[in-house]
């Protein structure tokens, strides 16, 4: 089953509500990684307070991601379409082909298991680095009707200091826009942080904690709005034991390998919804 790139969609007008802020200045990111390291009470303050700077401020390698319209082919006879928003666990920086992106492989895979009798129209509006406030107020304007939505959004409130109760004021309005447009919607949570290579041993356990308290805020909004939920944490063992085999050179972001092992895990999430929608695509007409 090929999967072919269309141009990239336009998100339209923001919801008209007040704007985020922008990225934070040198001053701000000092007191978020000093909220950070300091709330969390573990270790030297100073020492701590050293290694989230090094996390939040220093530069990645730019990596371009997949953006825009995938169609993954099937009988033109039927037809889904599927809209994603979040960052770039959606988009694959560094990933040579939109076929690794986690959510574009497991649809393929679960296309190819009905025997592609069906066509998926996949609108990716995910940008890299975004944070759930971000998504909100630049991915989610004139949002089309759809048959699945899929959002992925919290690594980086994770890294740059969010606040736990603005993440999840933030998550609950996105899913409430995506509730809008389509009962079903999947929501990928937020990875345990602590076993990305780049990330210092002594903040790794720190990392771990927080984005445990940021994925139970994602999974509890995914329940309260009848998404199902995909779980990045049942990947943790292994990621943790030979991180190296999962992630790009940039140690940070997944490699090929990666997206496949959530893939795995999305799996059963994305044959129950195509269950659920077998015999709903469009015709054709």
């Amino acid at each position: 089953m090929q999967t072919s790139p269309l141009p990239t969609v336009p998100t339209g007008a923001a919801p008209s509500l007040q704007g985020p802020p922008g990225r934070p200045a040198a001053g701000a990111t000092l007191r978020r990684a000093a909220a950070v390291a300091g709330a969390l009470g573990a270790g030297s303050a100073a020492g701590l307070l050293a290694q989230a700077l090094y996390v939040l401020r220093r530069p990645l390698p730019t990596m371009s991601g997949h953006h825009g319209s995938t169609i993954i082919e099937g009988a033109r006879s039927e037809s889904l379409r599927v809209l994603a928003v979040g960052d770039s666990s959606l988009t694959g920086p560094g990933l040579a082909d939109v076929n690794d992106v986690w959510i574009v492989n497991a649809l393929a895979r679960v296309m190819a298991q009905e025997g592609g009798r069906r066509t998926v129209f996949f609108d990716n509006r995910a940008v890299g680095g975004s944070t759930a406030v971000e998504t909100l107020f630049q991915q989610m304007g004139r949002l089309p009707a759809c048959d699945l939505a899929v959002m992925s959004v919290g690594a980086n409130d994770v890294i740059r200091g969010t606040r736990l109760g603005r993440y999840r004021g933030a998550v609950s309005s996105i899913l409430a826009l995506l509730k809008a447009r389509t009962d079903r919607i999947i929501v990928l949570g937020v990875p345990p942080l602590g076993v990305i290579p780049r990330v210092p041993s002594g903040l790794a356990q720190i990392l771990d904690r927080r984005s445990d308290r940021f994925n139970r805020v994602v999974r509890t909004a995914a329940l309260d709005y009848g998404a199902r939920f995909v779980d990045p944490w049942a990947t943790r063992d292994e990621f943790a034991e030979a991180a190296t085999r999962w992630f790009l050179g940039d140690w940070f972001h997944l490699n090929a390998a990666g997206h496949a092992r959530i893939a795995r895990e999305a799996l059963p999430v994305i044959q129950a919804w195509s269950a659920e929608t077998s015999g709903d695509g469009d015709d054709g007409s």
